[in-house]
Order: C-alpha cells, then structure tokens, then sequence
C-alpha cells in the first residue's frame, strides 16, 4: 500500500479517492507521523506531499531514504522548485498528469496490480461485475467489492479494521460495526457456493481472506 504522507486534509482525502478508482489503496499520514508508520506498516511506496512545505518533505525524503533504502519514493513539489532529495519521482502539483504519473509510479517502480487479480478459487475484477469464486459468478455491491479487493490485494498479511476503513473508505469511513456487516455479507453469498468462510476475522487482529485461496 502506499503512504501518502500530507499535511492537507482534504487534498489527501481527494488524491487517496482518485488513487482508489485506479486500484491504489493508500494511508495517510502527517509528516511528523510518517517515519512511525512507514516502520509501523507493511507499506510498499510513500508519497512525500512537499507543496505547502518543501524543505520539510525534502529533509523527510532524505532521512527516509536512509533508513529504507529500497522504498520507492514519490515527492510532489510547487512549480518551479529545485529539488536536492534522493526520491525515484518528482511530481509537480497542479499538473493535470500529476494523478497518472503517479499511477505509473506505483506500477513501475512499487509493482502494484491494478487490473484483475485472480487465482484458481477467487478472481476479483476491476468492478463488482469481474468478481468470481469457484467458477462462479459473485454478486457484490461496490462497498463489498472494494472490501474484498483489498483483502486480495493484502493477502496474505491481516489487515486491521482501522487499516480496512482508511484503506477503502478515504472519505466518510463507515464504523467498525458496518464493516463487520459487509464482512458478514460477502461470507453470506459466497456460502452458497462454498460453506467455508471467504473472509476470516482473526479476533482482535483484523481480516484476511481464508488460507488456501491464494493457492
């Protein structure tokens, strides 16, 4: 998952929804808590926010770098900034390409799938429609796809209910209690084709899909 590290609610809140419609999940952080949370998570690429504050993000990408030498780093900057810091990618802000650059950031150097990811027993499309298991077709809603897409996407690490919440709802996150709910309804469909749960809820850990899916 990437780390979109920004200072800017709504900015980040807007960034993190295009990025989802292109199957980029991400987090946000601050940058005071991006260096926490890129050693808390398992993430696979950061974005440094650098336009209110360059200096700042620049000094973050460098200490960054150093202790994570292989972490593919995207730094977004004002029009007409010379940067010094180490990233893979410069991004300018306001740029109308600035969105599919960074999607090719994220496919090329982070190596994220976006298209449909599958295997013998799951195959989840880009859209609801696309979702199949065990050969069969998987009616789900776009708030259970979405869920299910980024179980797929994690497996087949755990992943938090507080992680599933900011991960595939950056704006207006539903409770804890909601995404229980469609946890519940996604198993309830995919019982008709195979009793075993799809999803596992590991209490007080999180969710992942059932071991054996991804074989």
């Amino acid at each position: 998952m990437l780390i979109l590290v920004t200072d800017r609610r709504a900015f980040g809140e807007s960034l993190a929804s295009r990025l989802l419609q292109s199957g980029i999940f991400s987090l946000r952080a601050s940058h005071d808590a991006a260096s926490f949370l890129c050693e808390a998570k398992d993430c696979g690429g950061v974005l440094l926010d650098g336009a209110a504050s360059p200096q700042k993000s620049e000094a973050l990408c460098r200490e960054l770098r150093a202790r994570y030498p292989e972490l593919p780093i995207a730094l977004m900057l004002p029009k007409g900034y010379l940067p010094t810091s180490p990233a893979d990618r410069f991004l300018r802000e306001g740029e109308e390409e600035m969105t599919d650059a960074l999607l090719d950031f994220c496919h090329t150097l982070c190596g994220w799938p976006t298209g449909e990811m599958s295997t013998f027993s799951l195959t989840v499309g880009k859209d609801p429609a696309g979702t199949r298991y065990m050969g069969y077709p998987l009616p789900l809603s776009p708030r259970e796809h979405i869920l299910l897409r980024c179980l797929f996407y994690r497996a087949p690490r755990l992943t938090s209910c507080d992680d599933l919440l900011s991960l595939c709802y950056p704006t207006d996150p539903p409770t804890a209690a909601s995404l229980s709910v469609t946890v519940s309804a996604i198993n309830r469909r995919a019982s008709a084709i195979d009793p075993r749960p799809l999803i596992v809820n590991v209490y007080g850990k999180g969710y992942r899909l059932r071991r054996g899916i991804l074989d």
